[in-house]
């Protein structure tokens, strides 16, 4: 009568004996029984599967070409050279792509007519059968960990994520790792990336983020020119509801003062900012961030 095996993924340094030529070989009784070695290859098979889903080599590189309209875009990922996904109601597979994947509005999930205004936009991989990696495009975001599509734990592997702007249009934006960078100049002076233009709040005032920061994102990276009435003004940004602030800049005089920093955020992606003196000024621009 067949039975079930039930899998315990581990990996034991104890291998089991088996049996010699000439033995004879039963399934569970015996000197050398044949299930503890089929057991010890099912639990290690397991354990090893465990260790390996989700993980990806290569695939980590990821830009928005500049130009693009909400119709017309490219979404480029690096060459994936392997990454295990289990396939819906089906085995997990070991997939790879051929060289670098293009994405185009056709790859968006549910065939929409352009991409939406203000939207953020998420890259999965994912299995359909064969060996070779599918990439496509959602508005689902992924997991808390960043591995996995949130509500698809094992099917579709993340792999980052970029935003449009009022007119639908996706920003340009280059991914290296985990670290992201918009084209700043592909995109001008005055676009969403600027979050804040001349502030002069003399208390914590918050700034909103969400626009050019992913919400699963704790962390901005900003340009900021601060714009003083005298030497030794001062600014402070810091993470919104934060007690201390996290950074502070002096002007050495009365020229704009220009710095480039990185800042936390709290679940809103806001910062705070104040100025020592309505009479200074200071504007933010979003350059990038990291996952």
């Amino acid at each position: 009568m067949s039975t079930i095996v039930v899998e315990t993924p581990r990996i034991v340094a104890t291998l089991p004996t088996r049996p010699q030529d000439g033995d004879d070989a039963y399934m569970d009784a015996g000197a050398a029984p044949l299930m503890p070695v089929f057991q010890h290859l099912f639990n290690a098979a397991g354990a090893l599967r465990l260790g390996l889903l989700g993980q990806m080599a290569g695939g980590d590189r990821m830009s928005v070409d500049p130009g693009g309209t909400s119709t017309v875009f490219a979404v480029r990922v690096s060459q994936i050279r392997s990454v295990l996904i289990q396939q819906p109601s089906g085995p997990w597979r070991a997939l790879s792509t051929a060289g670098e994947t293009v994405l185009t509005l056709a790859d968006v999930d549910g065939a929409p007519a352009n991409l939406g205004s203000d939207e953020w936009y998420y890259v999965y991989a994912f299995a359909v059968g064969d060996a070779t990696a599918r990439l496509y495009i959602t508005t689902d975001p992924p997991d808390g960990a960043l591995v996995w599509e949130a509500t698809s734990p094992g099917l579709r592997r993340y792999i980052g994520c970029f935003c449009t702007n009022a007119s639908g249009a996706p920003l340009p934006v280059s991914k290296r790792g985990n670290r992201y960078e918009y084209d700043f100049g592909a995109i001008g002076n005055t676009d969403i990336t600027r979050v804040l233009n001349a502030g002069v709040s003399t208390s914590f005032a918050a700034v909103a983020c969400g626009a050019v920061v992913p919400q699963h994102v704790n962390n901005a990276r900003l340009r900021l020119d601060f714009v003083p009435n005298a030497a030794g003004n001062t600014y402070q940004i810091r993470r919104t509801g934060a007690s201390t602030f996290h950074k502070v800049g002096t002007a050495s005089s009365t020229q704009t003062h220009t710095d480039e920093i990185e800042t936390l955020t709290n679940s809103s992606v806001q910062f705070d900012y104040l100025v020592s003196t309505a009479s200074a000024s200071l504007t933010a621009r979003v350059l990038g961030f990291c996952e």
